[in-house]
Formats: C-alpha cells, sequence, structure tokens
C-alpha cells in the first residue's frame, strides 16, 4: 500500500513538472537594430513611393535631316555656262546672296526683246500723239485714233511682260544671270562646277539650302514594332557625332510607307 501510494506521487509530480514546462516560453533573442550614421544619411536621398505607368523601349536606327519645310531646292532656271562659284559646301548664306553666275544666251535674248519693247512703246506714243493731231485737224477719224490706241496698250503690254521676267528671274541686264539663294541657311548640297554647263530643264538641283536650328531625326521602325508607336510619345537621340549628349524630342508624324527590303 505504501509503494502503491509513493508512485502515485511521483506519478502527479511528473504531471506536475511536465505542465509547467509545457507553459514556460522561451526567451527571444535580442533583436538585431540596423541604424545608420549621421554621415550615411546625410548622404541619403529619399522619396515618397508612387505609382507610376511601367515605360517600354524601343531601340531604332534612322539618319539626322533638315526639315523639308525650310529647305530650299535651287535649280538653273537659264541654260549657259557656269563662270563663277562663290560659295561652297556648308556656307551659311542670306536670302539674296549671290551663289554662282552663268552666262547665257538666254539672257542676251531677253535683254535684246526688252529694248525692242521700250523701242515699240516710245513709237506706239509717238504714233498715237501724231494720229491724235491729225485727228484734231479733221486729218485722220476716231477709228485711227482708236487703233493708235490700241497699239500702245500692245506695247505696253509687252513690255510690262517683259520687266515681269526680269523681275521673277532677277536679271540685271547683259548675258549673266545670277543664281541667287531663295532663303537664308546653309549649303546643304552643292551639285555645280565652274565651265560646267546647264541645261535649263536639268532635273538636279544645283545648290539646296537649309535652316538647320531644327532638323528631323527619321528612324526606320520595324513591321512588327509599328503597332508600338504613336504620335506624341517621347524619345531620346544619340548622334555619332556627339554620343555623350543625347537629344529630346517626340514622336511628330509616323509615315503610312513601308520598304520592301528593310520592311521598316
Amino acid at each position: 500500500m505504501y509503494n502503491m501510494n509513493y508512485y502515485k506521487l511521483v506519478l502527479v509530480c511528473c504531471l506536475f513538472s511536465a505542465f509547467i514546462g509545457c507553459r514556460e516560453k522561451t526567451q527571444p533573442a535580442d533583436a538585431v537594430v540596423f541604424s545608420m550614421s549621421d554621415t550615411m544619411m546625410a548622404k541619403c536621398e529619399f522619396a515618397k513611393a508612387t505609382k507610376q505607368e511601367v515605360q517600354n523601349e524601343i531601340r531604332l536606327f534612322g539618319k539626322i535631316t533638315a526639315d523639308n519645310n525650310k529647305l530650299a531646292q535651287v535649280y538653273p532656271i537659264v541654260s549657259g555656262i557656269v563662270k563663277k562659284i562663290q560659295v561652297e559646301l556648308g556656307d551659311y548664306v542670306k536670302q539674296g546672296q549671290v551663289l554662282a553666275t552663268i552666262q547665257s544666251s538666254e539672257v542676251a535674248a531677253f535683254q535684246k526683246e526688252k529694248m525692242d519693247a521700250i523701242n515699240d512703246v516710245a513709237n506706239a506714243e509717238k504714233n498715237l500723239q501724231v494720229t491724235q493731231d491729225l485727228f484734231a485737224g479733221k486729218l485722220s477719224t476716231e477709228k485711227d485714233v482708236a487703233a493708235a490706241e490700241r497699239e500702245l496698250e500692245k506695247a505696253r503690254a509687252e513690255l510690262a511682260r517683259i520687266n515681269e521676267i526680269y523681275s521673277i528671274y532677277n536679271l540685271k541686264g547683259g548675258s549673266m544671270f545670277n543664281v541667287t539663294a531663295p532663303i537664308s541657311g546653309f549649303v546643304v548640297a552643292k551639285n555645280i562646277n565652274q565651265n560646267e554647263l546647264l541645261r535649263q530643264d536639268n532635273a538636279e538641283a544645283v545648290f539646296s539650302i537649309a535652316e538647320i536650328n531644327e532638323v528631323w531625326a527619321l528612324a526606320n521602325v520595324n513591321e512588327t514594332d509599328i503597332a508600338k508607336i504613336n504620335v506624341g510619345y517621347g524619345v531620346t537621340v544619340n548622334t555619332l557625332a556627339f554620343p555623350d549628349q543625347p537629344y529630346s524630342g517626340k514622336i511628330d508624324k509616323i509615315f503610312n510607307a513601308i520598304d520592301p527590303e528593310t520592311k521598316s
């Protein structure tokens, strides 16, 4: 009986110890707190977290060209021989500046036509005056006066036409014709040489002048990337001449044409 009670007591003590052991909590280890020094804090920059759209980037290749709205092609409007060239590729020219001088038989013909027209006007004026004097003396009719007036009007119209040609071509007389700059800008193309024979029907411009304060960057867009771009999208342009100087801009126009060879 004594042994039985002893075993019961030992069992109760063990159960109580086990119960107490289950309720004991393990003490946590000291938490490690990260802190920055004042020097590090002074070098840090902080910003408020914001929600933004993810930006996709497409790399394209192209070329820099002059703005077509600020580009002027200069064609020879008369035939002749180039006697003098006064500008070179890359030169800056002002509007009206002489680019080259051409000796032309056509200009000489215009000069003769102008002199003939001036003489015709003078003769028609004299003829009208004589006819009016005769009419006053009753030696001619009103019909004669009207005919003389029509001849004078015709002569004056021909002289006005030739003067208009002189104004359009900027002719100064003689056989020399000056090719002048229609706008101010830089000479970006030159296809003329001294002593060269130029034809009026030449399809190639002898000079190209452009204002380059604003230029176009024409990029070749792959056919698979066409749907990824739209007018107004921002772009960054890097050039071979200035690799460390990026230029910012935006898409101004998308041409609806595909190169059959490059598919761009």
